[in-house]
């Protein structure tokens, strides 16, 4: 079994500030598959803030090639 102990901190609250974290627990979630399927007709993730987008739009990066992000800002 896992134990946390009172004050003890797990990761960081924001998943683009915890690469080591992120990178080494992340769950296979059925968007990661659809997003990553190029031939697949769903290319959109939304979400409420807190949900993994980041995450996941991270591990997308990290692990798959010839990935591109587009800052929609610029």
């Amino acid at each position: 079994p896992i134990r946390l102990r009172q004050g003890q901190s797990v990761g960081e609250p924001a998943a683009e500030d915890d690469d080591e974290f992120l990178f080494s627990t992340f769950y296979d979630h059925p968007a990661y598959k659809a997003l990553v399927d190029v031939t697949g007709p769903r290319f959109l993730l939304l979400g409420r803030t807190g949900t993994g987008k980041t995450a996941i739009i991270r591990f997308i990066e990290k692990n798959q090639r010839n990935v591109i992000r587009i800052d929609p800002q610029e």
